[in-house]
């Protein structure tokens, strides 16, 4: 739902933004990963059976829009939620997303949903494409502009 009569057209690029990068299934892969606790890329490799290259390029993708940050141990980097920008539902099986510009949860389709609203589901398709039935948003996203 975009909210006022007039959004600006900045407002409106960012939320189109953010959500053609949660239109991934690796980059929400990744996010619900986290869930738990930061990780560092090679966990996160094993975990998605995906090169690290590919990781690390899903994981840039996230921090360019403030899904998440990352922070250097040695020659290890370790990635969590942003804690300005997402939070982990009170049952722990999906998030809250909060950009500023657009706001959203996301959890498991197979999740309990009366805690995270139920308005409609997106069947398991973001942008057209399946999500493999492991995820969905819910139908209350709200983009504040």
């Amino acid at each position: 739902m975009i909210s006022g009569t007039n959004p600006t057209p900045g407002a409106v690029d960012d939320v189109v933004r953010v959500l053609r990068i949660l239109a991934d299934n690796t980059r929400v892969r990744v996010l619900m990963l986290l869930r738990s606790g930061e990780l560092n890329v090679s966990a996160l490799c094993d975990r998605l059976d995906l090169a690290q290259p590919t990781v690390s390029h899903h994981l840039g993708l996230l921090r360019t829009v403030g899904l998440v940050y990352n922070r250097r141990a040695g020659k290890q980097i370790f990635y969590a939620l942003s804690p300005e920008t997402v939070s982990v539902l009170d049952n722990g099986e999906g998030l809250s997303i909060d950009t500023g510009t657009i706001k959203m949860m996301i959890h498991p389709v197979d999740a309990p949903h009366g805690t995270a609203g139920t308005n409609g589901h997106a069947n398991g398709q973001a942008n057209g494409h399946a999500t493999n039935g492991a995820l969905a948003g819910t139908g209350n996203a709200a983009t504040t502009l």
